[in-house]
């Protein structure tokens, strides 16, 4: 008996790295010939899935940014249909941070860092993955620059970072990691106008110069040999 060809070649979730390869089985075998490699291979030298259930097919391990074609075949058992295609499809592009960021520290949390361009991207989406304690934390941006303020990151950390960028409503695959080490923990002071001075009384307010993401401030007074320590969840005490 004659086995069908099959028809209507696609890919559908294409991403950076993967694509799911699917098509009609005319024959209704229910097993089908797959084989797919770089646009322009010539058929017998590709990637070979034979006798396969799986409609849609899914592939992985692609390049990035690179235009595949794939062909299938029907297995009717006693005999086999023609092989049909090629069909083709592109994979998507990866991004990850620009040079000047990449490897790199910044001197403040509300520094804004960029990705590298990619067309027609609706979206870049920005993972910080802590190596020592596992967290991640992820932001998604309209645009290839990120303000560090979006993120909930702390002084003197090593991150790793890689980028995602949206084409055609799909996220694609992350791209390289870079690393980004943010500033060691900062210092503050009595503010100019209480360092140095004197008081006029002893339930007199003093207060520390602010400090970005500061979550307490720990004020020590030093009298002689005595020192009195107190911590305040904002910049400012009173003496008393």
């Amino acid at each position: 008996p004659e086995c069908t060809d099959p028809s209507n070649l696609s890919a559908i979730n294409v991403t950076s790295a993967e694509a799911d390869l699917l098509w009609t089985d005319n024959a209704n075998s229910n097993l089908n010939n797959i084989e797919y490699g770089i646009a322009g291979f010539t058929q017998g030298n590709g990637t070979q899935i034979m006798g396969t259930s799986n409609n849609p097919e899914t592939i992985s391990g692609l390049n990035t940014e690179t235009t595949y074609e794939f062909y299938v075949q029907s297995d009717c058992s006693v005999n086999q249909s023609q092989w049909i295609g090629p069909f083709s499809f592109t994979t998507l592009p990866t991004t990850k941070l620009t040079s000047a960021f990449c490897d790199s520290s910044v001197n403040s949390l509300t520094t804004n860092i960029k990705a590298l361009p990619v067309t027609g991207a609706e979206s870049y989406t920005f993972r910080f993955t802590d190596p020592i304690s596992g967290d991640i934390i992820i932001y998604e941006s309209p645009t290839r620059t990120v303000s560090l303020s979006n993120f909930s990151i702390t002084y003197d950390v090593t991150y790793n970072v890689d980028v995602a960028v949206k084409l055609n409503g799909v996220i694609g695959n992350y791209g390289p990691v870079c690393q980004l080490t943010t500033p060691p923990i900062p210092t503050s002071r009595l503010i100019n106008a209480l360092c140095d001075d004197t008081v006029i009384g002893l339930n007199s307010t003093i207060k520390a110069i602010e400090i970005i993401g500061a979550t307490s401030y720990i004020f020590r007074i030093t009298n002689g040999t005595d020192v009195y320590v107190y911590g305040s969840p904002t910049r400012i005490i009173n003496l008393s």
